[in-house]
């Protein structure tokens, strides 16, 4: 948990979480995962879940997590805490993994929210979105990404997939597009999978 004892390694020795010069939050290097509480308020230029031995990650707790640079997940972990984004960034998931959003995604201001990378994104509430995420933007120019949303409904602005991949939206769920969806469908080998869209 980021705190004030010196439990994050920095490269060289440990040192305490600083929020206001926040460092990136890197968790797992092998051995075994587990579950990261935030009881209070903190803020991360940018998280990034790696391989481990066994287990994954996920972060719980009441304390919202404000982040300036997005997402790398190069193994697949649970995010259950508040989620406030700094500013516009791109949500990366490695291919066979999935990073699962469970808590509200808020923005102090309009946004854009991208996804990467040949993994899953999946958002397990609903009305996790705020209007203030103000797109949604598949960015990845070689790789499927896929967006599930496994129950509830999501509302976002405007919604662009890519052009030359395949992109996919799956799940039970829904989501509503209240301004423009660039599909960007030129041809068969540009399909793209809609299963959950509405417009």
């Amino acid at each position: 948990q980021p705190c004030a004892l010196p439990i994050w390694w920095n490269g060289s020795s440990d040192v305490a979480w600083n929020d206001t010069s926040p460092y990136v939050a890197a968790f797992g290097t092998n051995g075994t995962a587990g579950t990261v509480m935030l009881s209070n308020p903190h803020n991360a230029f940018a998280v990034v879940f790696n391989p481990v031995g066994s287990g994954a990650y996920t972060l719980a707790g009441a304390g919202a997590l404000t982040i300036s640079n997005g997402i790398t997940a190069n193994a697949s972990a649970t995010v259950n805490v508040p989620l406030n984004l700094g500013s516009d960034q791109t949500w990366t998931v490695a291919s066979n993994q999935t990073l699962i959003v469970n808590g509200t995604i808020t923005a102090p201001g309009s946004i854009a929210l991208s996804l990467a990378g040949a993994g899953t994104i999946s958002l397990g509430g609903t009305n996790q979105i705020s209007t203030n995420i103000a797109s949604l933007n598949f960015v990845d120019t070689f790789n499927k990404t896929t967006l599930a949303i496994s129950s509830g409904s999501e509302t976002i602005g405007v919604f662009n997939l890519n052009d030359g991949v395949t992109n996919a939206v799956t799940g039970g769920g829904t989501l509503t597009v209240n301004g423009a969806a660039d599909l960007k469908i030129r041809s068969e080998e540009h399909t793209s999978e809609l299963q959950s869209l509405r417009h």
